[in-house]
């Protein structure tokens, strides 16, 4: 008897196994994926954002590639929805290795990108910026923001606002063990790029690390701004620390955004046009092992909502983005519930997410993007396009361990129920037709709460129109 009920636990662990190891691609994300890149190599994704859609609807997309024995930015952009994209170029032609770009685009369409550079006065690393004004056709000259240091820099997060101001953060230093600390910092131009101010210090001369700041302004008018960072001047926990400016970027004042005994993990902050600073980090040694949570700040942060855990297994590097247009709220995140048992590196994860269409007071029924079995996402990006369509980048190695690669694909627009591209009297009909039913993914339950109702007729209504020509 003791043998069958073994026998019986065993055949339930690995049905479990085997449930959680095919989870699947959501009915939303049902999408075709497409390659970015086209590397002999490597050519990899970075922290932060680098994906951009313009008001035409193209598509831009940076990366970090291997080109022999050196690294540089390589772009691309798609016209068709991603389904087919330009000729990778390299668009900085750097003669020392060029690393982690970021990208925004301006109200204008003009690009605006940051990316670290060994180019400098004695190979140390420096954060340089350029601008594209006709759709990625041509780059500006390399400009120098950091400036010399004696310290290697971050990655430089950028984000352009509604009034066309630019704003970019950044650390200096090395957080993974480095004798000096690492320090947060912040520059802005208000003249579309042609100049920025001297950088500004975000973080508190703890004698601790600070390290990277991540942001987001876009969509709103830019003068309520929060920087979000991982701190470790409670060493050797981490915190969660939020520089607030509510004048544009002139001055900031810190916040303590999570501080538990746990460790609170590279943090994501956005703000909305009602003045809601949002906030994403991942928390070591939950029962999950990491969990992605979320708070959120009406006040500019001098008091935060209690937290939610909003991940289901374990989670890593959340990534936060709002909808410039809509009052719908995305929260990305690394799904690793499929991860090999250490020591194996092998998370494989995939792309998961949620929506809130509230304001972050509810979420939805966690979708997935990507199930790519055995492999693993590798930085993923995200942007929001013009029609109200999340639109991810990520790099992988299904090809082979020596051969990684950017892909691209977007999920179905909010309210396109019957998925022809456009939200219309078709998709009204069929909602109302659904009113009542409940279950998982139904058809007309925009919202992923598990059942059709009024919310998801007031969903499709801002969303009316969307993809239509």
């Amino acid at each position: 008897m003791q043998l069958k009920g073994s026998l019986i636990l065993a055949g339930i662990a690995g049905l479990i196994a085997v449930a959680q190891a095919q989870h699947g691609i959501s009915l939303a994300w049902q999408t075709p994926e497409s390659q970015v890149s086209q590397s002999p190599g490597f050519a990899s994704g970075v922290v932060g954002r680098n994906i951009a859609v313009d008001r035409m609807g193209r598509i831009h997309v940076v990366w970090t590639e291997n080109v022999g024995t050196q690294f540089d930015v390589f772009y691309a952009f798609s016209d068709d929805g991603g389904a087919t994209w330009s000729r990778p170029r390299d668009i900085v032609n750097s003669p020392l290795p060029a690393t982690s770009p970021n990208l925004a685009v301006a109200p204008n369409d003009s690009l605006h990108m940051t990316w670290v550079d060994r180019r400098g006065p004695g190979g140390m690393p420096r954060l340089y910026y350029s601008r594209s004004f006709d759709r990625g056709a041509t780059w500006g000259a390399a400009m120098d923001l950091s400036g010399n240091s004696t310290e290697p820099v971050g990655p430089g997060l950028i984000s352009v606002d509604n009034r066309g101001r630019i704003h970019v953060a950044y650390h200096l230093g090395n957080p993974d063990g480095g004798a000096t600390p690492a320090i947060c910092y912040y520059v802005r131009s208000i003249d579309g790029g042609h100049s920025f101010s001297p950088p500004l210090r975000l973080s508190s001369n703890t004698g601790r690390h600070a390290a990277f700041p991540r942001f987001s302004v876009e969509g709103t008018l830019g003068d309520l701004i929060a920087i979000a960072w991982r701190d470790n001047r409670r060493n050797p926990d981490w915190d969660v620390y939020v520089a607030v400016s509510n004048d544009g970027g002139q001055s900031f004042v810190e916040r303590v955004g999570q501080a538990t005994p746990q460790r609170d993990w590279d943090p994501d902050a956005i703000v909305d046009p009602q003045g809601t600073i949002h906030l994403a980090w991942m928390t070591y040694g939950t029962p999950q092992g990491i969990s992605i949570d979320y708070k959120r700040s009406a006040d500019q942060g001098q008091t935060w909502t209690p937290h939610l855990t909003l991940s289901q297994a374990r989670s890593r590097f959340p990534f936060l983005v709002k909808d410039p247009r809509r009052p719908y709220m995305w929260l990305f995140w690394k799904d690793e519930r499929d991860a090999e048992p250490p020591p194996s590196q092998n998370f494989r994860a995939d792309i998961a997410c949620k929506l809130s269409v509230d304001g972050g007071r509810t979420w939805s029924q966690m979708e997935f993007a990507t199930d790519l079995g055995n492999e693993e996402v590798k930085f993923p990006g995200i942007t929001i396009d013009p029609a109200g369509r999340p639109n991810v980048v990520w790099s992988d190695r299904r090809q082979g361990a020596t051969l990684e690669q950017v892909h691209f694909k977007r999920r179905h627009l909010i309210g396109d129920i019957d998925r022809n591209g456009c939200v219309d009297d078709a998709d009204l009909s069929i909602l109302l037709e659904m009113f009542g039913r409940a279950g998982l993914q139904v058809e007309g339950d925009l919202d992923m709460n598990g059942i059709v109702d009024d919310r998801d007729l007031a969903m499709m209504l801002p969303a009316f129109g969307s993809g239509c020509r």
